[in-house]
């Protein structure tokens, strides 16, 4: 399902594309129909909002903190699940390590 959002900021997404003439970018002020997992972690950011019919639907709930803060905050919380689950190259540095 597609959902129409509007983009509060411009975006590039940062992949292998960054920076060439294939770069995924979202401007500012526009409004894109992205796949409902891509509109939703773009809204939760705090980068996007919903438009038009999909406004009305309620933006599904997060407990992310939205923007760089979320970023981080998502990244955190994937390595501490690689990290728990014994991933390679997942051990722990001294500032993982739980206070003794």
């Amino acid at each position: 399902m597609k959902r129409k959002v509007k983009f509060l900021e411009t975006r590039v997404v940062q992949d292998f594309r960054t920076g060439t003439k294939d770069e995924e970018r979202f401007e500012a002020g526009k409004v894109y129909e992205l796949e409902e997992a891509s509109a939703k972690r773009w809204v939760v950011r705090g980068a996007a909002e919903y438009v038009g019919d999909d406004a009305k639907v309620s933006p599904p709930s997060s407990s992310a903190p939205a923007g760089a803060e979320g970023d981080a905050a998502v990244k955190r919380e994937t390595r501490k699940r690689k990290m728990d689950a014994g991933g390679p190259g997942m051990e722990a540095s001294e500032g993982d390590k739980p206070a003794q």
